[in-house]
């Protein structure tokens, strides 16, 4: 027996916990492969988008991976390129997992949840534009702020028009950053 079981577990979920591990592995060492390809040239390739795993239950009541792929709200802003939001996961309110409900996703996303809720949000943001970028034909930080805002209901209530880009909420915002330079 392995120090990372338990006597006394399925070996069906032993197996399953067995096939996670090589799979983190093999994640990790293909992200730390790319990263370091991506290094070797003057301009990082485009990270693919961020695939997620959607755990559940089946009719049993037994753990299962509904889904993993890449989450159903992908959003693109235009007026800035490169610049996109992965809404990865939602709930409003405290959340009431039984693990058979709909993925959250499914529904048009909005800002920030209310009292309780939680949003998990991977954004990209544009590199440092070359010397000479022009934003794209008849983008103005307001029609900007207007395409966001339609795209993520609500989000433009929350930006500081002092200083652009940044934003306060009521909320717990995590900030992680995968790839990047100043």
């Amino acid at each position: 027996m392995r120090a990372d079981e338990h006597p006394s577990q399925d070996p069906v979920d032993a197996e399953r916990r067995r096939v996670l591990r090589v799979f983190s592995v093999v994640a990790g060492a293909g992200a730390i492969g790319s990263g370091a390809a991506a290094q070797t040239s003057d301009a990082p390739a485009p990270l693919p988008p961020p695939r997620r795993a959607l755990t559940g239950r089946d009719a049993a009541g037994k753990s299962v991976f509904r889904s993993f792929d890449v989450t159903p709200q992908v959003i693109p802003i235009d007026a800035n390129p490169g610049l996109t939001f992965y809404e990865l996961y939602a709930t409003e309110g405290v959340p009431q997992l039984a693990g058979t409900e709909p993925d959250p996703m499914l529904r048009k996303t909005r800002a920030f949840p209310g009292p309780g809720g939680t949003n998990f949000r991977l954004i990209t943001y544009p590199g440092k534009r070359p010397e000479g970028y022009k934003p794209p034909p008849g983008v103005t930080y307001e029609s900007g702020m207007k395409e966001l805002d339609d795209k993520v209901p609500g989000m433009t209530q929350y930006f500081d028009k002092s200083t652009p880009g940044m934003h306060t909420t009521d909320t717990v915002d995590y900030g992680v950053v995968v790839r990047g330079a100043r």
